[in-house]
C-alpha cells in the first residue's frame, strides 16, 4: 500500500470530534503498517491560536499543518475567509505532496471539501475516498440558510455529488446517511458504513477518581444529568432547558454541562437570566480525563435537530456507551441513535418538544437506579460488540487496502 493523506481542517492535539476520531484512526492505521499523512489547518477548534504552520512527526504520522489566520471563526465572515483560505493552501499541498497510486481521503471539515480532495487527487493521479461526518448543503439548508436552498445550493449539490460519484470509496457514519445519498442519485458501490466510535480509554475508569471528581463539583449525593461536548447549531436545548425549569425545585436532580459550543454559551446565559440553581457548567475536559468525567453523570442527553436526521449522526453517543452510562436522546423517535437506544435497551427517546416525557424519563432513572445501571451495561456491552476503536480501524484498514 502506497501513502495514505487524510485531509481535515483539524488534527491532533485539537479536541473537537472529527480531530479525535481522525487521530485514533491514523495512529491505527500507523500500528498497522501503513504510511499515512495528514493535512489539516494550524488552528485549535473555536480558538484564536494557532500551533503555528510546520511539518512534523506526531506518533509515525506525518503532519502537514497549514497557515491559518488568528481568528476564532465564529462569525459567517471569518468561517468563509478561513475555509477559503484553507482550500487553497490545501490544494496546494496535496498537488505537491500526492504522488499517482497513493490515496487521499477528505473530511467534511471544511464543508464541500469533498470536492477540493476529488479535483486534487483526480489531477495526481491518486485513488480518491471520501469520509462523510455530515451532509453539506443539506445541513445548511435545515439550519435556516436560505442560499443552501437556491440555485447556490443545488449548484454545491451538483458538485458535491459529481465528486462523490466519481471517487473510489465513500464512507458514511450511519445507515441513515447512506439512504440519503441514494436518494441524491449516489447509489455507488463502494459506499460503506462505519460508525463512528469512542477510544477504549473511555472504559470502567477507576471508580474512586469518579467519587472524588463529583465531590470536587459538589454533586456528591447528587443524581446527575450530563451533556458532554459540543452544543452547536444542529443540536437543540429548549425541552431540556423546560424540563430543568419544572425540576428546580428537585434538590438532587443536576444538570451537568460539559464542553462547548455556540449554543453551550446561549443556554449558559439563558441560565442566568432565569436564575436556575440546578445546572452546573464545565469547559472542555482533557481527553486522557474524558472517561473520568464522563462516569460522573448517571446518565446523558443527548440531542439532534430533528430536521437533521440522516444528515448528520451525534457520535456523543459512543463515549456514553463506552462508560456505561445510560442516555436519553431528545429528538426524532424513529432517528437513528434512537433506534439503537430502543434495540439495545441502553436509555431512553424523547421527542424534541415533550418536556413532560422527559421529565417523566429523568425522574424515573432517579428513582430507579437498579434499571438505570442495568442500562448502562447494556451500553458497554453494545459499545464493545460493535462500537469498540480496533474494530473501526480494522474495518478502515480493509477498505483501503482493497482499494490497492
Amino acid at each position: 500500500m502506497k501513502k495514505i493523506f487524510f485531509v481535515n481542517r483539524f488534527f491532533y492535539p485539537d479536541h473537537s470530534a472529527t480531530s479525535q476520531l481522525l487521530t485514533d484512526l491514523a495512529f491505527g492505521l500507523v500500528e498497522k503498517g501503513v504510511c499515512v499523512e495528514i493535512v489539516s489547518s494550524s488552528k485549535l477548534y473555536q480558538r484564536k491560536t494557532c500551533l503555528g504552520a510546520s511539518t512534523e512527526q506526531v506518533n509515525g504520522v506525518r503532519v502537514h499543518r497549514l497557515w491559518s489566520l488568528p481568528i476564532g471563526g465564529g462569525g459567517l465572515f471569518a468561517r468563509i475567509l478561513d475555509y477559503s483560505l484553507f482550500y487553497v493552501l490545501a490544494f496546494i499541498k496535496l498537488l505537491t505532496a500526492v504522488r499517482p497510486g497513493d490515496t487521499v481521503v477528505g473530511l467534511t471539515d471544511p464543508p464541500m471539501l469533498d470536492v477540493i480532495v476529488k479535483l486534487a487527487g483526480s489531477v495526481r493521479g491518486a485513488r480518491v475516498a471520501h469520509w462523510l461526518q455530515d451532509i453539506f448543503p443539506e445541513v445548511a439548508g435545515e439550519l435556516g440558510f436560505r442560499a443552501a436552498k437556491g440555485p447556490a445550493g443545488r449548484m454545491l449539490r451538483y458538485l458535491r455529488n459529481t465528486s462523490l460519484q466519481h471517487s473510489d470509496l465513500i464512507v458514511v457514519i450511519g445507515d441513515g446517511m447512506r439512504l440519503r445519498l441514494i436518494e441524491n442519485g449516489i447509489d455507488h458501490p463502494r459506499i460503506s458504513v462505519i460508525h463512528n466510535w469512542a477510544d477504549e480509554g473511555s472504559g470502567p475508569a477507576d471508580g474512586e477518581k469518579v467519587v472524588a471528581l463529583r465531590r470536587s463539583w459538589g454533586l456528591g449525593g447528587k443524581f446527575v444529568v450530563g451533556y458532554s461536548g459540543n452544543l452547536g447549531r444542529a443540536h437543540t436545548y429548549e425541552s431540556i432547558f423546560e424540563a430543568a425549569r419544572r425540576l428546580v425545585s428537585e434538590q438532587d436532580i443536576v444538570f451537568l454541562w460539559t464542553g462547548g459550543g455556540v449554543r453551550y454559551e446561549e443556554l449558559r446565559q439563558k441560565v442566568l437570566e432565569e436564575g436556575l440553581s440546578n445546572f452546573l457548567f464545565k469547559p472542555y475536559q482533557k481527553r486522557e480525563e474524558l472517561s473520568i468525567a464522563l462516569r460522573v453523570p448517571d446518565c446523558h442527553l443527548i440531542t439532534l435537530n430533528k430536521r437533521l436526521e440522516g444528515l448528520i449522526v451525534p457520535s456523543k453517543f459512543y463515549g456514553i456507551a463506552a462508560v456505561g452510562r445510560p442516555a436519553i436522546f431528545v429528538g426524532r423517535e424513529d432517528g437513528e441513535i434512537a433506534t439503537v437506544i430502543r434495540q439495545n435497551d441502553c436509555g431512553a427517546v424523547v421527542e424534541e418538544s415533550d418536556v413532560e416525557g422527559l421529565v417523566d424519563t429523568i425522574c424515573r432513572l432517579k428513582n430507579d437506579p437498579v434499571t438505570t445501571v442495568q442500562m448502562g451495561n447494556h451500553a458497554r456491552a453494545l459499545y464493545e460488540d460493535q462500537f469498540a476503536k480496533g474494530r473501526a480501524v480494522s474495518r478502515w484498514y480493509k477498505l483501503l487496502t482493497e482499494l490497492d
